[in-house]
């Protein structure tokens, strides 16, 4: 790259006794090496987060099989879910910061004390394949990775429950719950954007007693930043109800949930639209989920 070639040239010569700078080549290799095992850690940390629900899955079913099924087990199982998603979230969206941090450091370095001015090595740039690049594309496939494995899982717990419960369930997952936050940065450090206030509506179950009428429950939930107001969900269809707030707190970090059984008499049975909202009045997104 001529233009950084030069730039090195001319720092050299003004730096006098400055500490030693090191090289492009040295600062593309300790970039790649310093982002790889940033990668390696957020990799581990989404498949430890799925190995962590999973457990609880297979704990779940194996109650289930020997005639212990409660809602409240299977409400639990859903809290379950939340940190297994709330902990995906974080992983995911400080994977842009993960980068940048090893970045900033390597160009002070790479500068020596002077302004880089925006020309830095190529692989210092997103967009050009390079390892940050490479890191953010391969935490962002592991999340949907992890939540594919999830989902499908689940469905193997429909028939666990319907056998040994007479239970019908329900599982609608979609979208996906974070994407990495947005860096820019120099040699003098950098700050973030856009997925701060970013918000989802990505699971519902829906869960019945198929021996009795109108006893439906709704569990829905999604992403978002409780920093930024409440979510509004309501449901249509069967039955008409409005749900205001969240249940995040500290408890689930980046997740919102509503649970709708109409004050505990039950849902009737049937198909609903759901939709989530933040701010109230704001764009609405939507999932469809049955009651059987």
């Amino acid at each position: 790259m001529i233009r950084c070639t030069l730039l090195v040239a001319a720092i050299l010569l003004s730096a006098g006794a400055a500490v030693a700078q090191i090289s492009e080549k040295e600062a593309s290799k300790q970039l790649k090496s310093g982002v790889t095992a940033e990668m390696k850690g957020d990799l581990a940390r989404i498949k430890d987060a799925q190995k962590e629900f999973l457990g609880a899955l297979k704990d779940f079913q194996s109650v289930v099989k020997g005639g212990g099924y409660s809602f409240n087990l299977l409400q639990d199982l859903f809290l379950d879910y939340q940190d297994f998603a709330a902990a995906v979230t974080g992983i995911v969206r400080s994977s842009g910061n993960d980068a940048s941090l090893v970045a900033t450091p390597i160009l002070t370095s790479f500068a020596n004390g002077a302004a880089l001015m925006g020309q830095f090595p190529k692989d210092f740039y997103y967009g050009t394949g390079g390892p940050m690049d490479t890191m953010l594309d391969r935490v962002f496939a592991a999340q949907h990775k992890a939540i594919a494995t999830v989902s499908k899982k689940l469905k193997s717990t429909r028939t666990v429950l319907e056998k040994s419960a007479n239970v019908a369930l329900t599982t609608v997952q979609r979208g996906t719950p974070a994407q990495p936050n947005a860096i820019w940065f120099d040699e003098s450090g950098g700050s973030w954007s856009g997925s701060d206030g970013a918000m989802t509506l990505d699971t519902a179950w829906g869960v019945s007693d198929m021996s009795v009428l109108g006893d439906g429950t709704l569990l829905v939930s999604g992403s978002f930043r409780s920093s930024t107001g409440n979510v509004d969900v309501s449901i249509n269809g069967p039955e008409f109800h409005t749900f205001t707030g969240t249940d995040s707190g500290t408890l689930y970090m980046n997740r919102w949930v509503a649970i709708f059984d109409n004050g505990g008499i039950g849902l009737a049975e049937g198909n609903y639209g759901v939709a989530a909202q933040k701010p109230a009045g704001g764009p609405k997104i939507s999932v469809a989920i049955g009651i059987r």
